[in-house]
C-alpha cells in the first residue's frame, strides 16, 4: 500500500487554498505567514506590471502558476523579510529569473525597465 504524502495548505488569493507537501521548505508556516504580509502589503497587485489578483481570477489560463500571483524573493532565497519579497505575476517572475541569470542585482521598481 503507498503512504499519502502529508500537505498543508495555504491561501494563495483572498478565499483561494492550494495544497504542498509539508516537508517543501519553503511553505512551512513561517512562509504562509511572511507570504500573506506581503500580498497584504502589495494589495495583490504585480508591482511591476499592475495587474490584480482579481484580473488574473477574471480571465484564467487553467494554470495555477499562471492565475495567482508569486511572492518572489529580491534578496537572499532563504531571506523571509517582507522588504525582501515582492509581489510579482508569472510573467514578471519570469523577467525577475531571467534578469538574475544575466547577473543583475534587483535594484527596485526600475529593475524591469
Amino acid at each position: 500500500m503507498r503512504k499519502l504524502k502529508e500537505v498543508d495548505r495555504y491561501e494563495i488569493a483572498p478565499g483561494v487554498f492550494r495544497d504542498y507537501e509539508k516537508s517543501h521548505p519553503r511553505y512551512r508556516s513561517e512562509w504562509r505567514k511572511v507570504r500573506k504580509i506581503v500580498l497584504e502589503r502589495d494589495d495583490y497587485t504585480c508591482m511591476n506590471c499592475g495587474i490584480t489578483q482579481e484580473e488574473l481570477l477574471k480571465n484564467p489560463t487553467g494554470s495555477k502558476a499562471d492565475d495567482y500571483l508569486n511572492v518572489c524573493h529580491v534578496e537572499g532565497k532563504e531571506d523571509l523579510r517582507p522588504e525582501a519579497l515582492i509581489t510579482l505575476c508569472r510573467s514578471c517572475h519570469k523577467m525577475l529569473d531571467k534578469m538574475w541569470s544575466k547577473g543583475l542585482p534587483y535594484t527596485g521598481p526600475d529593475f524591469f525597465k
